[in-house]
């Protein structure tokens, strides 16, 4: 997923002249779960797959466009009431809207009272002359990624809590998500899971 949305992307930036409604056309027709977000971090647009997933995970608030549906929108309602998460996942939401980071992917855990459920999100700058926002992927995971590294090679290791998004440093101390949101394009990760987290992530172990 990251790589089509590294694609994507690059295409609708590059585009001269590139406006929304030929995005948004675009991406109307792809398999993909796809939403764009406008500059402010309003909710622009959602494709057909991307409305069916929502609907499939509960999303309601995020399934369509609407009145005051954001990024913030997004970020708390897939989260399932991780508040920590959700406030740093919209902390990198801010970078890329404003043309501070590139964009991000993030591995998240949305928990209910009897569902532990785990998705990827995948979020880039869109920038042209025409138009300028974000473009969104998300996707549900089949299993818990606490053993995942990312492929990618060359890049510094982050040990990543996937609950609160918070780092492990090279002194054992967990960061906050500033830090390191620059290093995030070219970084290799592993995940796990925080001791402010694990009652949350593992109650039987709280």
């Amino acid at each position: 997923m990251r790589e089509i949305a590294d694609s994507l992307a690059q295409c609708w930036s590059d585009a001269e002249g590139f406006t929304f409604e030929a995005i948004s056309d675009a991406a109307a027709h792809l398999p993909h779960n796809v939403a764009i977000l406008d500059e402010d971090g309003s909710l622009r647009f959602v494709n057909e797959a991307w409305q069916d997933f929502a609907r499939a995970n509960s999303f309601n608030e995020i399934s369509n466009c609407g009145d005051g549906v954001s990024y913030s929108t997004i970020c708390h309602q897939t989260t399932g009431g991780g508040e920590q998460s959700a406030k740093r996942t919209e902390l990198l939401f801010q970078h890329v809207l404003t043309g501070s980071s590139h964009g991000f992917s993030q591995v998240y855990a949305s928990f209910s009272a009897d569902d532990e459920r785990w998705f990827k999100m995948e979020v880039r700058r869109l920038f042209s002359a025409a138009y300028s926002g974000a473009l969104i992927l998300l996707e549900r995971m089949q299993q818990a990624p606490h053993s995942q590294t990312a492929r990618k090679e060359g890049g510094p290791l982050l040990i990543v809590c996937p609950q609160c998004m918070r780092v492990k440093d090279a002194e054992g101390v967990w960061q906050d998500a500033a830090p390191w949101s620059s290093e995030a394009s070219s970084a290799r990760y592993s995940y796990r899971v925080c001791p402010n987290c694990i009652g949350i992530v593992h109650p039987h172990l709280g």
